[in-house]
């Protein structure tokens, strides 16, 4: 494929595993720095009134497409010999969470969460994953509130663009802090500063990073009831490293939001504007390709969520969305465009069900193929269905069911795959 952007070749390479150590590391430092941030931001009666909780859980899935191959691309043979595209994995995970403060002034939560998978038929698939958070937040009075958020995920991302045999793991920290202040009681100032680092290991580019910095100012309207008008604006600069013709771009938008609880059981929220991208190299190159990766461009975007509570067991939500989004293997603009649709049922008080729907237009600018350069477009289509059995107060087990089916202009990056999971969690509360 051409410069700046990353797809499946025909001979795949393994990623280097030694990658690995560097986001554990990482992990270890920021687990630190978020405990011992919570710790110091609480008072002596904060941690009088912790609260702990946690679960554990153990299960099977089995994926019919592991490598989320296209229909002709060649399967990858397992320990046994044989090739295959699916996989059958055996996953165990736990997750804490931390709550101080109760209902003072200043509170604090932490959560941790780790998963570890592993995969029986295809074991480059195998995967240790980790989340770390904390929040802070403070409330003096009636005039102002300030709110910190501090993340560390480390996730694995799909192959169907980024290739290779072995599992990928994106990590992603973020830095998100939020002032509120209300002058009077009918309006409310927001001020949103923000950091994000992403870090994914590429097949041919494993120290690809994306910074992001980000600030956010709006403004709403609290006099009119239940109905909370108001206008915003956002810029985000972000560059991109460890990757052929690397982009560095600032996005701009104003958008307008409109909130409304229409009843206890009805929310509405709505968010539309424009945004601009403007997209320059970071450094100089005669490449007639990379030259088309710089340039500006807008869209309109926004999304609209509806959640509504149909009866006292069954509730539905509705979200539709268009936005500017990263593209996983390379420094390409993005947009994407789609909606989702999900139902909840909750029978009884032991068993409770979820059916959800998903589809997604994802534009990709400037992909080389045959020679040229064109507009990707993708259709991804989702369908799942959850159930939950709650034998006692402290064991559920847990069952779920997903298709994803991709069709894209691109023959090697359309795929199709069927996921079915069977776990048993036990709560600690």
């Amino acid at each position: 494929m051409g410069e700046g952007v990353f797809h499946k070749p025909g001979a795949a390479k393994v990623i280097d595993m030694s990658m690995r150590e560097r986001p554990l590391l990482t992990a270890r430092s920021a687990s630190a720095i978020l405990f011992a941030v919570t710790i110091a931001a609480t008072s002596r009666q904060a941690l009088a009134d912790l609260d702990l909780s946690g679960s554990v859980s153990a299960g099977t899935s089995y994926d019919t497409n592991a490598r989320q191959l296209a229909a002709i691309e060649t399967a990858v043979a397992t320990p046994g010999g044989e090739s295959k595209r699916d996989d059958l994995s055996l996953f165990v995970s736990a997750n804490a969470a931390a709550k101080m403060g109760g209902s003072g002034p200043l509170r604090a939560q932490m959560q941790a969460s780790y998963n570890h998978s592993d995969s029986i038929r295809q074991e480059a698939l195998s995967h240790d994953d980790y989340g770390l958070g904390t929040i802070i937040e403070w409330h003096p009075g009636q005039v102002f509130d300030a709110t910190l958020n501090a993340s560390q995920t480390r996730s694995p991302i799909g192959l169907a663009d980024v290739g290779g045999i072995t599992s990928t793991e994106q990590t992603a920290t973020t830095v998100q802090g939020t002032l509120r202040l209300r002058p009077t009681p009918r309006w409310q100032l927001s001020l949103s500063p923000g950091w994000n680092e992403t870090r994914t290991p590429l097949l041919n580019a494993d120290d690809f990073r994306l910074i992001t910095r980000s600030g956010a100012a709006s403004i709403e309207f609290l006099g009119a009831g239940q109905l909370v008008p108001g206008v915003g604006v956002t810029e985000n600069r972000s560059t991109y490293s460890g990757i052929t013709n690397a982009t560095r771009y600032r996005q701009r938008s104003a958008y307008g939001t409109l909130s409304y609880k229409v009843t206890a059981l009805t929310t509405f929220g709505l968010t539309a504007g424009k945004s601009w991208r403007d997209t320059s190299l970071r450094n100089p190159s005669n490449d007639p390709a990379a030259a088309k990766l710089a340039g500006s461009d807008s869209a309109f975007t926004g999304s609209l969520n509806i959640n509504r509570q149909l009866t006292p067991k069954t509730g539905v939500n509705v979200n539709v969305f268009r936005n500017f989004q990263q593209y996983d293997a390379g420094v390409n603009t993005s947009v994407g465009t789609g909606f989702g649709i999900g139902v909840s049922w909750a029978a009884t008080a032991r068993f409770s069900a979820s059916l959800g729907t998903a589809y997604t237009v994802q534009d990709i600018d400037n992909v080389s193929f045959g020679g040229s350069t064109i507009q990707r477009t993708d259709l991804t289509r989702s369908y799942s269905l959850a159930m939950n059995y709650r034998a006692t107060r402290m064991v559920t087990v847990q069952t779920s069911v997903t298709r994803n089916v991709r069709r894209s202009e691109i023959w090697v990056d359309q795929y199709n795959s069927t996921i079915g999971a069977l776990s048993v969690a036990i709560r600690f509360d």
